[in-house]
């Protein structure tokens, strides 16, 4: 987001990223912020904030990568995607039921709810 949208950079990084908050309510009190601000973001996007390119030095890969912007808007919305199977996969391995993951099969899309 700080590529895109000029949000602050996160200090620390990916690597830094799992400890900084230690109690799980700040955790999800900065998440359901965020995500606001993901979202008014995503609102305001045009064809003209999505044309264009974006380079940037990757510490993942120790280089510097240059991207169509649209290319990297929708990964960034998508790679959530991948998060969700590791975790999925992970409590499913605990033995946990996760229950429906499918959107259309989600309670909030429950047509008799």
């Amino acid at each position: 987001m700080y590529r895109l949208a000029g949000t602050p950079r996160p200090d620390g990084g990916i690597p830094k990223s799992v400890s900084i908050y230690d109690d799980w309510n700040d955790l999800k009190h900065e998440r359901t912020g965020f995500d606001t601000v993901m979202l008014d973001w995503a609102e305001r996007l045009d064809s003209a904030a999505l044309a264009g390119e974006l380079t940037w030095y990757s510490g993942a890969i120790k280089a510097q990568l240059c991207q169509p912007k649209w290319l990297l808007v929708t990964h960034m919305f998508n790679h959530q995607t991948h998060h969700r199977g590791q975790v999925t996969t992970l409590l499913s391995q605990m033995g946990l039921d996760v229950g429906a993951t499918d959107i259309p099969f989600m309670p909030q899309f429950d047509a008799e709810a």
